[in-house]
This record gives structure tokens, C-alpha cells and sequence, in this order.
């Protein structure tokens, strides 16, 4: 596990370092899973990826050449001031930590693209899902309580990717 600092480690692949989620589940309730889970290293590098892939931050990354979202610079935050650039913010910690031990339950990689939609369409495209797959059979990839932590880092919206 190689720890993103807020100096933009090279290669580095979680924001959180073991000690610090050990730290935080001795004073959690309701976390005996984590306790009892033999690989927790994985776990908070995968928390961190999943949190680097599927969600909008605001701002950008402090610098183009760094592995993971954060640190990042030009992120105004609702107090009015911008976050500094060389942090990790403390949500974002607790945010992993909340996502590796939910992460423990199901495996949430494994989501569905288009869960929730019945159908899209732009112009002449026109995109249909499976039926079976609705709203509630959907698995949520970042459950909602991480998003709440993150609160001011993210962006709210739907995200847009080019193809």
C-alpha cells in the first residue's frame, strides 16, 4: 500500500494508511467486520479507487502527473475558501474508511452501468436497459451515507464522460 500524502506520491494507491483505518474502527461501533477481515490493506486501496473512479470532484488535480484524485488545487469549498493543496481532507479519510468497510458486505466494483434507467436518448440514439435491472435490485457503487461525508468535495450532478 503506498499512501497519498497530499505531496502526490508517486504511484501511490490509497488515502488512507492501515494504522489510521485501525485507529478509526477501535472507536466505531458495528464494525467487528472490519476486525475480523484478514485483508484489509486491499480493501482501502480498493475504497480509494472506487472513490477516484466513480465520483465527479470538484476542483483539479494539483498536479496532471499524480495516481490518484487528490491533492487537488481550485477547490472552493462552501465556506467560501479553497481547500488547501496539499492535504488530504479528513472527510475524504473517513469516506474511504466507511467505503472499505461497506465494501466488506457486497462487492461494490461490480455495479450496473445504467441501473435506474429504463431508457436514454439523444438525438436519433436511443438506449434501452434490461427491464429486470430496476432502481431497487441496483447495486449502489458509492452508497449515499460516503457521499453525505464527502459533502463539498464532490460535485453533485451526473457526470459526463467524453467517449
Amino acid at each position: 500500500m503506498i499512501v497519498e500524502d497530499g505531496t502526490q506520491v508517486e504511484n501511490s494507491n490509497s488515502y488512507v494508511s492501515l494504522l489510521e483505518a485501525n485507529l478509526y474502527f477501535q472507536d466505531r461501533t458495528h464494525s467487528s467486520s472490519w476486525e475480523n477481515f484478514d485483508d484489509k490493506s486491499k480493501a482501502l486501496i480498493t475504497a480509494s479507487s472506487m472513490l477516484d473512479w466513480s465520483l465527479d470532484w470538484k476542483g483539479e488535480k494539483t498536479s496532471p502527473s499524480q495516481s490518484m484524485e487528490f491533492p487537488r488545487q481550485k477547490l472552493l469549498l462552501d465556506t467560501g475558501d479553497y481547500l488547501d493543496t496539499d492535504i488530504i481532507p479528513k472527510n475524504l479519510k473517513v469516506a474511504t474508511f466507511e467505503l472499505a468497510l461497506a465494501s466488506l458486505e457486497k462487492d461494490r466494483a461490480k455495479g450496473f452501468d445504467l441501473a435506474g434507467l429504463d431508457s436514454i436518448q439523444i438525438s436519433s440514439l436511443k438506449i434501452s436497459t434490461n427491464q429486470q435491472i430496476g432502481l431497487n435490485q441496483a447495486k449502489k457503487i458509492i452508497p449515499d451515507v460516503v457521499k453525505h461525508i464527502l459533502g463539498d468535495l464532490i460535485n453533485s450532478g451526473i457526470r459526463l464522460v467524453r467517449a
